[in-house]
């Protein structure tokens, strides 16, 4: 059996650094899909995806989505957020994950309304892949007011997010591929406000929906800036 969360080649979460390697993955991939008994894709884009490539019996190819446990989540289930307006991000930050729009938005509303700056507490838990926050932060002057905490384990993530009062999620496509990562679920079942940011999908779609927080397109900072000064003002 092959378990595949993400793309394993040709998707954007996980880019290769030259041809040579993305040959040698390429047919490393097929040779798996090919030989695998049974081929488990994380949402069904990605799960047809897996077949164009590997081909055979379309039986051998299933779906299940990411999810969540409801038992990460008891211990904080009463935690109330202290101020400030407290807004985390979880998860590694990278070109699919890039926080650019987000923290645009954060110094604009700063320029404009600098006494907000003591209101609001943002945090991002997660590895920094390409060095995009640091940079970001060093850019837009930032560093006083953006706190980047890297990997943690998943008990005191899970803690992070009951803890905010609202949660980042930001998604890049510049593909087809349809990104749905298990955070996703677990911000859903956090029960607070979501804010993100992306150019739509079935995660957009969802939250949506389900009226759990505010979808905005990641090139509309004013938009985001408006979203953010409401939430917190």
């Amino acid at each position: 059996m092959a378990d595949f969360r993400d793309d394993w080649t040709g998707g954007e979460s996980q880019p290769c650094p030259g041809r040579l390697h993305l040959w040698i993955n390429r047919v490393m991939e097929k040779w798996v899909l090919k030989t695998a008994d049974v081929v488990i894709g994380m949402c069904d884009e990605l799960t047809q995806r897996l077949q164009q490539k590997g081909g055979g019996a379309a039986g051998k190819y299933r779906t299940i989505m990411n999810g969540y446990d409801p038992a990460d989540f008891r211990p904080y289930i009463n935690m109330v957020p202290k101020e400030p307006f407290t807004i985390t991000h979880c998860g590694s930050i990278s070109r699919v994950s890039n926080p650019a729009p987000f923290l645009k938005a954060i110094r604009l509303l700063f320029d404009e309304q600098p006494d907000i700056k003591d209101k609001i507490r943002v945090r991002f838990f997660g590895t920094d892949m390409f060095g995009i926050l640091d940079r970001l932060l060093s850019q837009l002057n930032l560093r006083e007011y953006v706190e980047p905490i890297h990997y943690v384990p998943h008990h005191q993530a899970v803690e992070a997010m009951m803890a905010s009062h609202a949660l980042l999620l930001t998604i890049f496509r510049k593909s087809d591929e349809e990104i749905i990562t298990s955070k996703v679920f677990e911000y859903l079942a956090s029960g607070k406000r979501i804010l993100m940011i992306t150019a739509g999908g079935y995660v957009a779609d969802l939250i949506t929906r389900l009226k759990r927080g505010v979808v905005v397109p990641h090139d509309q900072i004013e938009v985001l800036k408006d979203v953010l000064h409401r939430w917190i003002a």
